[in-house]
């Protein structure tokens, strides 16, 4: 038995092979003139099936003739020859050929005023980068599946799956754990429909800075103070100047919440706890906590500007510099 070629021999030239590529497929003859024998049957009265390979006395067959096995069987193992084939370009950076595919509401925008993207951009932390860069280096994997001849459905289902069982090449695997902005060990690998997300924005954008600013991550932001509608009703009963406790202005608070909307059940079950309060208070600056509470000197003490006292300034002389003005 003729000894099988490694996988990354295997070429496939529009979906060409030599028998001797064909040593080792599942569902052939296990030599190379039983595999040459096998494929003249089954290419039957289809010449063009058969062809001479260019620059060599060997004859090759187009993939139509194996057997459905053998067939996937090639497919598999050219497609892990693609994925083996470590990209030297920037997956940011990397031109992509005109799609049909349109670009989003936010793209557009972002496009007609270039100072949201920049504004976008600058604010994405390296670690934001870093996942935005692993998520268009799967993209551009999945495009390049596509180029190989496989449809992108299975380019994307091919590498969601060899992700989640962490056998795609290293430096894919680790673009593929770096992918997913939530971290844990129960998640590996990345699922088919993020994945067909990142490949349509990789296709919608024309550059680095448009793939950074939608493929990145986005980040939980915290509800600031100012954002709860209920907030100001209690800090109308905090900012006094009788400067009463946290606790006694929710409950004065909490009094007037109940005999508001004493007949709607809703709004009394949704009436904000004592912890809820306590919690946007802490995230207020010491100046907003103490506004309405204090008054006079001690109001201003907590000004970022202090009014200066230049009593306290020596006067010095004014008669250093004599000079005669024209006009006077």
């Amino acid at each position: 038995m003729a000894k099988p070629l490694p996988e990354q021999s295997i070429r496939v030239i529009g979906m060409f092979l030599t028998a001797n590529e064909l040593v080792g497929i599942p569902g052939l003859p296990g030599t190379v003139q039983g595999i040459r024998n096998r494929l003249n049957k089954l290419s039957g009265d289809h010449p063009e099936l058969i062809r001479k390979r260019t620059g060599t006395k060997a004859f090759e067959y187009h993939i139509n003739c194996l057997p459905e096995a053998a067939q996937d069987a090639v497919k598999q193992r050219h497609f892990n020859a693609v994925l083996e084939q470590k990209k030297t370009e920037k997956p940011l950076e990397n031109p992509v050929a005109v799609t049909a595919v349109k670009p989003g509401e936010e793209l557009a925008l972002m496009r007609q005023c270039p100072a949201l993207l920049e504004r976008e951009v600058s604010g994405l932390t390296e670690e934001q980068k870093a996942v935005a860069d692993a998520r268009a280096a799967l993209a551009m994997e999945v495009l390049s599946l596509v180029a190989a001849g496989d449809t992108r459905t299975g380019a994307v289902n091919r590498i969601s799956e060899q992700s989640r069982s962490g056998v795609l090449p290293e430096y894919l695997q680790r673009s593929a754990d770096n992918a997913n902005a939530r971290k844990g060990k129960s998640r590996r690998g990345v699922s088919p429909r993020s994945l067909q997300e990142w490949v349509s924005l990789y296709q919608s954008t024309n550059s680095g800075e448009e793939r950074l600013a939608l493929l990145a991550p986005g980040h939980h932001k915290e509800t600031r103070p100012e954002q709860v509608a209920w907030f100001p009703g209690f800090l109308a009963h905090y900012r006094n100047v009788n400067g009463p406790s946290l606790i006694a202005a929710y409950r004065s608070f909490s009094d007037e919440w109940d005999e508001q909307y004493a007949d709607q059940p809703a709004m009394l079950s949704a009436k904000p706890s004592y912890d809820a309060v306590r919690r946007l208070m802490v995230k207020l600056p010491k100046r907003e906590r103490a506004k309405g509470r204090v008054t006079g000197s001690e109001a201003r003490a907590l000004e970022t500007y202090q009014k200066r006292d230049w009593s306290q300034m020596p006067v010095n002389g004014c008669h250093g510099c004599r000079k005669q003005c024209p006009y006077l």
